[in-house]
């Protein structure tokens, strides 16, 4: 069972600034109690390490479209550019990033571009937790958008990229299947 400490929330209206980068500043660390699957891994023998490094190694992607933001994205932005896909990964993996290769983007007006942008910061920023959950535990989280893309072309070049692609953004919030919480 995840134990949540709730940072100070920033609804989309607090926010002010534009980011310069597409990169957070660094995140707390969360806490986490033993979970009856973690209780039971820990009694089961280990695996061979062959599987336990594969598994590790995998890095992950939750994806997402800007509509899927909710409020975290103003309504005129959501109508206009709900469609385009968005993800969240780890710093360290991002160097692994092919989307923008296989599929070249072109330009966007740059209000919309900051205000997707500062959307999703704010997004990172508020449901940090639960990407950590996701993702792994870091002090850094990358995000980004395709101006072009589909969500199914995007979700593509992550997996030809060896990520886990994971769909777990509703409403503004991220979700956790049975599995993941």
């Amino acid at each position: 069972m995840l134990a949540v400490r709730r940072k100070k929330s920033y609804a989309p209206s607090q926010m002010t600034k534009t980011p310069k980068t597409n990169t957070m500043p660094p995140a707390k660390k969360i806490a986490t109690k033993a979970t009856p699957s973690a209780v039971q891994a820990k009694a089961s023998p280990a695996p061979a390490k062959a599987e336990d490094s594969e598994e590790e190694d995998v890095p992950a992607a939750v994806v997402a479209t800007v509509a899927d933001l909710g409020a975290w994205v103003s309504e005129d932005v959501r109508d206009k550019y709900g469609a385009r896909p968005v993800w969240f990964i780890l710093e360290m993996d991002a160097g692994l990033v092919g989307v923008f290769e296989r599929h070249p983007e072109g330009a966007m007006p740059k209000g919309a571009t900051e205000a997707i942008l500062t959307g999703l910061r704010a997004f990172s920023l508020d449901e940090s937790e639960g990407l950590q959950v996701l993702l792994g535990v870091t002090d850094r989280l990358n995000y980004g958008f395709h101006v072009d893309a589909t969500l199914q072309q995007v979700s593509r070049s992550f997996e030809a990229d060896g990520f886990e692609v994971i769909a777990a953004i509703e409403d503004g919030h991220v979700v956790f299947d049975e599995d993941d919480a």
